[in-house]
């Protein structure tokens, strides 16, 4: 399989939940600005995502610890994700050419940093995984052909 691929998949696991909220997170001194519409009907969408996940990967009580944090990386990840594009369309009218290509290389450095982030929590998960599992999780993240990957 190739490394473009590998990188499809990664990117599509992080990028589904770019929008997704972190349910956990300690309240912080300052206020975030509340979501827009299109946020929340993305994190509802990431979480409907992250459920159907689940679901097919059939997580069974005793990984549903591991499950979790794997879950739980994948919304912080989005959220970092998320702040870094607010950031950047908020200084969209006042970015040159040069200043958009710095932007997007922090938003990569985010998503390499995520998949950084996230290896660790799904390493430990799918290791958990029974035989069977992990050939369907084998598959379903081999999926590359523009329908849902997850």
């Amino acid at each position: 399989m190739s490394i473009y691929r590998y990188r499809t998949r990664a990117a599509v696991l992080v990028a589904l939940l770019a929008f997704a909220p972190s349910f956990s997170q300690a309240e912080s001194s300052t206020a975030k600005p509340a979501m827009t519409s299109r946020e929340l009907r993305a994190a509802e969408h990431a979480e409907a995502r992250l459920e159907r996940l689940h679901d097919r990967l059939a997580i069974t009580a005793d990984q549903e610890p591991l499950w979790t944090k794997v879950a739980q990386t994948m919304r912080d990840n989005a959220t970092k994700f998320r702040e870094s594009f607010t950031e950047r369309d908020a200084q969209r009218d006042k970015t040159s050419a040069i200043d958009d290509l710095k932007s997007f290389l922090i938003i990569s450095d985010e998503h390499s940093a995520g998949l950084k982030r996230l290896i660790p929590p799904f390493s430990a998960l799918y290791e958990s995984l029974s035989p069977a599992q992990k050939k369907h999780a084998d598959r379903i993240f081999e999926r590359d052909d523009g329908r849902d990957h997850i």
